[in-house]
């Protein structure tokens, strides 16, 4: 079986008809919305060093090979994550997530409202909500889970976000 076989049946057993990529979308829009997203490797630090318990995900794209110095942030990020038993998964890219306006990103919600993120998009963070899970984060954990179980591969595998 391979690493793709694994995806393809983590998606069907847990039922996300959308794809996985998708609910990441959401549950970061609805994370940015509702001022639980921290974008940046110095916000994403500040978060973690202070309260790491509250962080319920890392997200971090795809950096390739290309960039060694985002490399090294990424595998510290990590490190730093599997330590504090933060879920952490990775996204093809953040500019399918994120759009441009003049001079920042913004973080595109369901119903087209716009909100000013940052321009270092190196790491991601997703806290908790104070009120309980929404459904999207739930599958998004339940997903994180069940990759876990069936994953056996040292290395996760990168989430293709829908344009």
């Amino acid at each position: 079986m391979t690493l793709k076989d694994d995806m393809e049946n983590a998606n069907k057993e847990l039922q996300i008809p959308t794809g996985i990529g998708s609910c990441v979308k959401q549950c970061i829009a609805d994370a940015a919305v509702d001022n639980r997203l921290k974008i940046g490797v110095l916000e994403c630090a500040a978060l973690l060093k202070c309260n790491a318990d509250n962080v319920m995900l890392c997200v971090l794209p795809d950096a390739g090979s290309e960039n060694i110095s985002v490399n090294i942030q990424h595998t510290l990020i990590e490190a730093f994550c599997r330590e504090n038993d933060i879920k952490i998964l990775k996204i093809d890219s953040f500019s399918k997530i994120l759009v441009t306006k003049g001079d920042g990103y913004y973080g595109k919600h369901i119903n087209n409202d716009y909100k000013t993120v940052t321009s270092d998009l190196s790491c991601l963070l997703i806290e908790y909500p104070n009120e309980k899970l929404s459904r999207v984060d739930e599958v998004i954990l339940q997903y994180h889970q069940k990759l876990l179980q069936t994953n056996k591969h040292s290395t996760k595998p990168i989430i293709h976000i829908p344009e």
